[in-house]
C-alpha cells in the first residue's frame, strides 16, 4: 500500500484483500489508531514532552546501536544530553530500577 496515508485511507474491502483480519482492518478503516494517536501526542505537548523518532539526529546513538531500539522516544528536558558520553553510564548507575514485585529501587529508594 506504500504509505500510512495510503493505509489509512484505503477502503475496508482494499484492507481485507491484503490478507488483515477482518477485525484489524475494520479498526484501520475506523482511524481509531489515528484519533488515539493524536490525543496521545497532544497530551505529551501540553506536557512539554518531545517525541523523538530513530531517524532524527538528535536519536542516541548507542541506541541506534543495539538490536532492536524503541522506535520513539519521550524526551522531557535537554535533548542534548541524550548522546553525551557519559550520559548512559550515569543514567544505568542511578536511574531508579522497577523490580519485578513492582518495587522501584535505587539511590532515594527502599
Amino acid at each position: 500500500m506504500g504509505s500510512p496515508e495510503a493505509i489509512f485511507n484505503a477502503s475496508l474491502t482494499e484492507l481485507e484483500s491484503h490478507r488483515l483480519p477482518a477485525a484489524v482492518a475494520q479498526m484501520i478503516h475506523t482511524r481509531q489508531p489515528m484519533s488515539a494517536a493524536a490525543k496521545e501526542l497532544a497530551q505529551a505537548q501540553a506536557a512539554g514532552i518531545r517525541l523523538l523518532t530513530w531517524d532524527e539526529p538528535q536519536y542516541p546513538q548507542r541506541l541506534r546501536e543495539i538490536c532492536d531500539p524503541p522506535p520513539l522516544l519521550y524526551v522531557l528536558g535537554n535533548i542534548e544530553l541524550l548522546n553525551r558520553p557519559d550520559f548512559h553510564r550515569r543514567l544505568a548507575s542511578s536511574y531508579p530500577v522497577r523490580e519485578s514485585n513492582g518495587r522501584e529501587t535505587g539511590p532515594g529508594f527502599s
